[in-house]
Formats: structure tokens, sequence, C-alpha cells
């Protein structure tokens, strides 16, 4: 398929980019490349994820010849937790729980004019600032939990173990639960 020309397309939106192969320090022929440089598509495409979300791309080879065609659903995602992710709680506590989302970011070294090796990624921890329009949270069994679900914030309704869930509300398996067990307090303390 090297040579041949191709064309890959997707909904103009914020969840991918094309990106080059020198961006992508992606390994290439001198034949992609130089088709590259012409702004001609080839048999592979880097692309960057830009947000969590899905996309369809649809490729199709562009020789007369031969008529393909096909499409594939491409889900970008980004590492999440979910603090605390254990908790001992007492029935009627509260305990807000925070939802974070790793981002990278990249980083130039100046020392190096290869830009492969001058590039790295470090990542970051940045706190989902809730209610958000992209995450929801939920309980599998509310006889022990109640979340609510603007701002993840839980109540111990009862004595037995829970689960608090956030997940992304199109990406299905973009989600982070947290155990949460309601307990009897063995003692109480009052200091007045």
């Amino acid at each position: 398929l090297q040579g041949l020309e191709f064309s890959w397309t997707w909904p103009s939106n914020n969840i991918l980019a094309e990106i080059s192969y020198m961006e992508a320090c992606m390994e290439a022929s001198n034949e992609r490349k130089e088709m590259e440089k012409l702004g001609l598509e080839s048999d592979r495409r880097p692309v960057e994820g830009l947000n969590p979300g899905q996309v369809n791309v649809t490729v199709n080879i562009l020789d007369p010849a031969h008529t393909v065609s096909t499409t594939v659903e491409f889900s970008v995602t980004r590492p999440l937790d979910l603090l605390p992710s254990l908790a001992l709680i007492t029935p009627a506590t509260e305990l807000p729980l925070f939802l974070l989302e790793k981002t990278k970011r990249k980083v130039l070294n100046s020392y190096n004019i290869n830009p492969c090796s001058a590039t790295s990624s470090t990542a970051e921890w940045k706190l989902i600032t809730l209610p958000s329009d992209d995450y929801i949270w939920y309980v599998a069994d509310d006889n022990y939990l109640h979340v609510e679900e603007n701002d993840g914030l839980i109540t111990g309704i009862d004595f037995g173990d829970g689960r608090v869930t956030a997940a992304h509300k199109s990406l299905t398996n973009h989600s982070r639960d947290a155990e949460i067990m309601i307990i009897e307090p063995t003692r109480l303390e009052l200091n007045l």
C-alpha cells in the first residue's frame, strides 16, 4: 500500500487532530515523508488525541482500480483518578470526592536539535471542576450511599459497602470507582 494515495477524514471537532510524522516522532519511509511534504496522504496517518470523546475516522484509497473504504470509531481518553479511592465513613457522614484527569504537555529542551529527543512529555493531574458537562456520578447500590450528581459529595445511609463511580457521559469505559465502607463507629469523642 505504500506509495498509494489515501484520503483520511473525520468530522471537524476538538477530539482528534492530524499531526506530521515529525511531530509524532514516527519512523516513516522516504516515500511517505515525500508524500506528506507534497500534501498527499498515505496509508498511515499520525493523529493526536486532544480531548476525551469518540470520532469516526474514514479512510479511502484514491486509486481508481481499487475502491476500498472503511470507517473506524476512535475513542480518546485520559487517565482518571478518584480521590479518595477507599474511605471509611459512618451513616449520615458527608465526604467530598475529587475527580482528576491526567494531562500531558510537551517540554522543549533547547540543547538538542533533534525534535523527537528534544521534546518530552510531562504529566500533570488536573482537578475536574464540578458540575461537569462531561462526567456523571452514580452509586452501585443506593441503600448504603447517596452521591450528589453535580458535585460528587457522598453521604453514608446505612452500614455496608458501597461503590461510587464517576463516568464520562459519552465514553462507556472511561470511568473511575471509589470503594466506600459505611461502618459503625467504635468510639465517639466530644471536645468542649
